[in-house]
């Protein structure tokens, strides 16, 4: 497969923005020369996160992290279009200012291992 540019986000929860905490729970890829952006959200296990954040409300960051995904999906993956969407975020979860990445290999294989590294640590 060719090399592509693409450009990734991570998904954050951030229960009180004004205390800057975080914890990463997702991630998108775009790579607008493939035609694609994909997202992984959610943990099977939540146990990291309530370890940080006892309060969070489990059921309804889930609901959060599901609308945002159908949100990305609905999205034309362009760097802008998603940029412009990080840029309207302002509830619990939230996103990073894409950044770059080379993209050598499928966008959903690229996914899976920036998730890895990024999100499941």
């Amino acid at each position: 497969m060719k090399t592509n540019k693409g450009y990734y986000s991570i998904i954050q929860y951030i229960p009180d923005p004004g205390r800057l905490e975080a914890i990463n729970v997702g991630i998108t890829l775009v790579v607008p020369d493939a035609n694609s952006t994909a997202t992984s959200v959610g943990h099977e296990d939540y146990s990291r996160l309530l370890s940080m954040f006892p309060d969070a409300d489990i059921g309804r960051l889930a609901l959060a992290l599901s609308t945002l995904a159908t949100r990305i999906g609905q999205t034309s993956p362009t760097k802008a279009r998603i940029e412009l969407l990080v840029s309207k975020l302002a509830n619990e979860v939230r996103m990073t200012p894409l950044r770059f990445i080379k993209v050598t290999e499928r966008p959903r294989e690229a996914l899976k291992k920036l998730r890895a590294e990024l999100v499941d640590v």
